[in-house]
Protein backbone atom coordinates (compact mmCIF):
# COMPACT_ATOMS: atom_id res chain seq x y z
CA UNK A 1 0.00 0.00 0.00
CA UNK A 2 1.05 3.42 -0.92
CA UNK A 3 -0.51 6.68 0.08
CA UNK A 4 -0.36 9.61 -1.97
CA UNK A 5 -1.55 13.15 -1.04
CA UNK A 6 -3.62 11.26 1.50
CA UNK A 7 -5.22 8.65 -1.00
CA UNK A 8 -4.40 5.11 -0.13
CA UNK A 9 -3.10 3.21 -3.28
CA UNK A 10 -1.82 -0.24 -4.44
CA UNK A 11 0.97 -1.17 -6.48
CA UNK A 12 -0.22 -3.40 -9.23
CA UNK A 13 2.49 -2.69 -11.49
CA UNK A 14 5.70 -1.29 -10.67
CA UNK A 15 7.27 0.44 -13.73
CA UNK A 16 9.99 -1.71 -15.57
CA UNK A 17 13.44 0.27 -14.62
CA UNK A 18 14.80 -1.34 -17.72
CA UNK A 19 12.57 1.27 -20.00
CA UNK A 20 14.38 3.86 -18.86
CA UNK A 21 16.62 3.42 -21.31
CA UNK A 22 13.38 4.00 -24.28
CA UNK A 23 13.70 7.60 -22.97
CA UNK A 24 17.54 8.44 -23.19
CA UNK A 25 18.83 6.11 -25.94
CA UNK A 26 16.21 6.71 -29.06
CA UNK A 27 16.37 3.47 -31.29
CA UNK A 28 17.11 0.96 -28.75
CA UNK A 29 15.54 -2.50 -29.41
CA UNK A 30 13.15 -3.66 -26.91
CA UNK A 31 11.78 -7.43 -27.18
CA UNK A 32 7.81 -7.17 -25.76
CA UNK A 33 5.61 -9.86 -25.55
CA UNK A 34 2.72 -9.39 -27.73
CA UNK A 35 0.47 -11.45 -30.44
CA UNK A 36 -1.25 -9.31 -32.75
CA UNK A 37 -1.63 -8.98 -36.34
CA UNK A 38 -0.64 -5.35 -37.42
CA UNK A 39 -2.39 -4.24 -40.66
CA UNK A 40 -1.58 -1.26 -43.20
CA UNK A 41 -3.45 -0.48 -45.87
CA UNK A 42 -2.59 0.86 -49.06
CA UNK A 43 -2.26 4.04 -50.27
CA UNK A 44 -1.93 5.52 -47.03
CA UNK A 45 1.79 6.79 -45.59
CA UNK A 46 3.59 4.43 -43.34
CA UNK A 47 6.21 6.63 -41.21
CA UNK A 48 9.40 4.29 -41.22
CA UNK A 49 12.65 4.47 -38.92
CA UNK A 50 15.58 2.08 -41.33
CA UNK A 51 18.29 1.13 -39.03
CA UNK A 52 22.38 0.79 -39.55
CA UNK A 53 21.88 -2.64 -40.57
CA UNK A 54 19.12 -1.67 -42.99
CA UNK A 55 15.79 -3.03 -40.53
CA UNK A 56 13.36 -1.45 -41.04
CA UNK A 57 10.72 -0.17 -38.20
CA UNK A 58 7.02 1.02 -38.90
CA UNK A 59 5.51 3.55 -36.81
CA UNK A 60 2.66 2.22 -34.47
CA UNK A 61 1.69 5.75 -32.43
CA UNK A 62 3.15 8.82 -32.25
CA UNK A 63 3.17 11.18 -29.04
CA UNK A 64 2.85 14.01 -27.66
CA UNK A 65 5.51 13.59 -25.06
CA UNK A 66 8.33 15.28 -25.98
CA UNK A 67 7.20 17.07 -28.90
CA UNK A 68 3.73 18.55 -27.77
CA UNK A 69 2.31 20.41 -31.25
CA UNK A 70 3.12 17.35 -33.15
CA UNK A 71 -0.24 16.72 -35.20
CA UNK A 72 -0.20 13.61 -37.84
CA UNK A 73 -0.33 16.52 -40.58
CA UNK A 74 3.33 17.18 -38.96
CA UNK A 75 4.91 13.45 -39.36
CA UNK A 76 6.05 13.47 -43.04
CA UNK A 77 8.07 16.25 -42.54
CA UNK A 78 9.38 14.28 -38.63
CA UNK A 79 12.35 13.39 -40.37
CA UNK A 80 13.35 16.40 -40.11
CA UNK A 81 12.55 17.50 -36.08
CA UNK A 82 14.17 13.76 -35.39
CA UNK A 83 17.95 13.46 -33.40
CA UNK A 84 18.31 10.04 -34.24
CA UNK A 85 21.64 7.31 -33.47
CA UNK A 86 24.29 7.54 -36.29
CA UNK A 87 23.19 5.33 -39.22
CA UNK A 88 19.60 5.54 -38.59
CA UNK A 89 17.10 7.59 -40.61
CA UNK A 90 13.45 8.88 -41.32
CA UNK A 91 11.43 7.84 -44.55
CA UNK A 92 7.98 7.99 -45.66
CA UNK A 93 6.59 5.39 -48.02
CA UNK A 94 2.91 4.51 -49.50
CA UNK A 95 2.27 1.01 -50.32
CA UNK A 96 0.22 -0.26 -53.33
CA UNK A 97 -0.94 -2.82 -51.35
CA UNK A 98 -2.26 -3.64 -47.62
CA UNK A 99 0.88 -5.02 -45.41
CA UNK A 100 -0.04 -7.24 -42.89
CA UNK A 101 2.64 -8.76 -40.36
CA UNK A 102 2.09 -10.76 -37.13
CA UNK A 103 4.38 -11.00 -34.17
CA UNK A 104 3.43 -14.08 -32.87
CA UNK A 105 4.23 -14.01 -29.24
CA UNK A 106 6.94 -11.42 -29.42
CA UNK A 107 7.49 -7.84 -31.27
CA UNK A 108 10.54 -5.71 -31.45
CA UNK A 109 9.86 -2.39 -30.69
CA UNK A 110 11.50 1.00 -30.90
CA UNK A 111 11.34 5.16 -29.61
CA UNK A 112 12.74 7.93 -31.26
CA UNK A 113 13.60 10.98 -29.35
CA UNK A 114 10.36 12.52 -29.62
CA UNK A 115 9.11 9.11 -28.27
CA UNK A 116 7.03 8.01 -31.03
CA UNK A 117 6.69 3.71 -31.22
CA UNK A 118 7.76 1.65 -33.86
CA UNK A 119 7.78 -1.75 -34.58
CA UNK A 120 10.16 -3.27 -36.33
CA UNK A 121 9.62 -5.29 -39.80
CA UNK A 122 10.07 -8.87 -40.72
Amino acid sequence: MVTVDGLAMTVRAPPDPSLIDLRERPCLERRIDRSTRWVHDACQPMFLLQGPDGSRCAMQSSAQIVGSTLAYEDLPDLGSRLNLPQGWSFSVSTLDQQLIYPSDGQAVIIQDDLRNAYQKLP
